[in-house]
């Protein structure tokens, strides 16, 4: 609900009206009124003679026809003019705080209407500018041209008010005729027809006091109002129906019904709501008023619950029997009805349901598994070793299943590798076998990116490919461990490490009598060893299993103390030198 600012004008305007009307009827008042069109100054057009232009107290001048008035005017008497009658005047106009203008026809002013007294309107009034002091009672249209001055009066009546230009403010001289200096807005549609300006509310200065609730801006409520939330329900008999219109709180702004659930039994035209039949539920409404800066809303819950015969089924699983329906116990599939009195609702109805039973689901699993899966998930378990599991799970049907899983492992022996693993010479052959498992395939991997997957493997052994091997295999989709060996050459010259003497003591005393070339490069690798005498002549050759040169030549001389120069050519290239030769 919104808050209504005023509520109090109606009393006092219905005062003034009665004390006005009290004034025309004395026994000294004259009437005047109009027999034909013409200028209101025309004698001819009146039945009584002439008025004045400044109607007296008490006097009442009557318009059936068209008139029309150039001469500004004081009213302190009473001027109607009636549903057939027109007015026109282009001079100011002045209506004291005992007169009183009602229009029932067509009113035009092209000059200042300054009114302290009361202005009835139920017909057009088309006015250039309007002065209130007094009070407007106006049920019809009032179009300003220029600026409405609501100054300590009041305006009433739920009528039409056309201006661009409103200001409003106090003035202590009203509270003779109105009651108070503050000015008054009451029920009106206040609009301005430029669509670029429809708000005409301009200035609002001192006291001033707007009904926020029954003043519109261009037919929009200035503080919407849509009521109170409600909420209804009903039983969905043949024939029955909600009008929302009933549920909308007292003083609502017009609005529109709108449906945000589904029913499909709603006109929104109407708010009737059509329940005969229609699905058991909640149905959501809202009634909503648009404002002018602003939109109230208010929502509406319609329960409907069922009448007479309804079904359903219903399946529950077999360790949850029985199962408990309306004070029945449920341990059998079937068809089961019982009549049940609502003391909610008031809905009598025959329940029927069909009952069936989904039965516990058991499963077996069977699993194979390399000892490599361990441990292994399975539906919350963690088995980590051979043997029968079992769970018990929701199954589709939402009822309890056992499953069961029956689990064996593959364990697969390390392969076994029969070979030497160790050669006497660099390019032996190497024999490198493992010992076969039917069915299996294996996997041999060494130095030099070596690669096999053959179970005997022969292959030339250096110091290029010396090292770990290792082999394993795979069985019904398993992998056994990895087994390793170690290859190696027994004998290998590594020339960047030879260090040929360079003395011998050829004395016959076992120390250092000759050169043992075979102890430095090894029992594997061929070699010639040539030695010179300082005039480069050849004195002695000797090849792998030959004797050592020891002092004496190839004729079995011995050679003079001196230095000799040698050369030893080998695999791995060749080395040459100087021997001191001492005895």
């Amino acid at each position: 609900m919104k808050t209504i600012f005023i509520q109090n004008s109606f009393f006092k305007l219905t005062t003034l009206l009665l004390f006005s009307f009290f004034i025309s009827n004395t026994a000294f008042s004259v009437t005047y009124t109009t027999i034909s069109d013409g200028s209101y100054n025309d004698c001819s057009i009146w039945d009584n003679g002439c008025p004045n232009n400044n109607i007296q107290q008490g006097d009442t001048v009557i318009i059936n026809h068209v008139v029309n008035a150039s001469s500004s005017m004081n009213i302190s008497g009473v001027l109607i003019i009636n549903a057939s009658g027109t007015v026109t005047s282009t001079n100011v106009i002045d209506v004291s705080t005992v007169g009183e203008i009602n229009n029932d026809g067509y009113f035009t002013l092209d000059s200042e209407l300054h009114l302290d007294g009361n202005f009835i309107n139920s017909g057009l009034s088309v006015i250039y500018f309007l002065h209130i002091d007094g009070s407007v009672f106006n049920v019809g249209t009032i179009k300003v041209q220029d600026e409405t001055y609501i100054h300590g009066g009041i305006v009433d009546g739920g009528g039409t008010l056309l201006t661009c230009n409103l200001d409003m403010e106090n003035n202590s001289s009203s509270v003779g005729v109105t009651g108070s200096e503050c000015p008054e807005l009451f029920s009106q549609n206040i609009c301005c027809e430029d669509p670029n300006n429809p708000n005409p509310i301009d200035e609002l200065s001192g006291c001033w006091l707007i009904d926020s609730v029954n003043v519109l801006i261009c037919e929009m409520p200035l503080i919407p109002n849509a009521g109170d939330n409600d909420a209804s329900s009903l039983c969905n008999a043949g024939g029955s129906s909600i009008d929302l219109n009933s549920l909308l709180s007292v003083g609502v702004n017009p609005g529109v019904f709108t449906e945000t659930t589904n029913s499909g039994s709603f006109d929104a035209m109407t708010g009737i709501l059509n329940t005969d039949g229609l699905t058991p539920g909640t149905y959501t409404f809202t009634y909503t008023v648009i404002g002018y800066t602003s939109n109230d809303v208010s929502s509406f819950d319609i329960t409907i619950f069922p009448v007479l015969n309804t079904s359903s089924s219903f399946t529950t699983c077999e360790n949850e029997l029985p199962f408990q329906w309306n004070g029945m116990a449920l341990d059998q599939e079937g068809n089961y009805s019982v009549a049940l009195t609502s003391v909610v609702t008031g809905c009598d109805s025959i329940v029927n349901l069909d009952f069936t039973i989904n039965p516990t689901v058991s499963s077996i699993t069977q699993l194979d598994a390399c000892s490599s899966d361990f441990p292994i998930e399975w539906n919350g378990i963690t088995a980590n070793e051979g043997g029968n599991y079992s769970v018990t799970l929701p199954s589709s049907n939402g009822c309890d299943s056992i499953a069961s899983l029956e689990l064996t492992v593959e364990d697969l022996a390390m392969p076994e590798i029969i070979s030497q693993g160790t050669v006497e010479c660099p390019r032996d052959i190497v024999d490198l076998t493992v010992e076969d498992v039917s069915g299996a395939e294996f996997y041999w991997a060494g130095p030099m990116e070596y690669e096999s997957q053959d179970v005997e493997n022969a292959f030339e052994l250096d110091d290029s490919n010396v090292g770990i091997y290792s082999v394993y295999y795979v069985l019904n989709g398993c992998e056994s461990e990895v087994a390793q060996i170690e290859l190696n050459v027994e004998n290998i010259f590594e020339y960047k490490q030879f260090d040929f003497p360079n003395v011998i003591t050829a004395n016959d005393d076992n120390v250092n009598d000759e050169i043992e070339v075979e102890k430095y490069v090894g029992k594997c690798s061929d070699f010639t060893l040539t030695v010179r005498d300082r005039w480069g002549n050849q004195v002695y050759v000797q090849k792998r299993g030959e004797p050592s040169f020891n002092g004496n030549s190839i004729l079995g001389e011995k050679l003079p103390e001196g230095v000799y120069f040698y050369k030893l050519t080998h695999t791995q290239g060749s080395a040459s030198g100087f021997i001191h030769l001492l005895k």
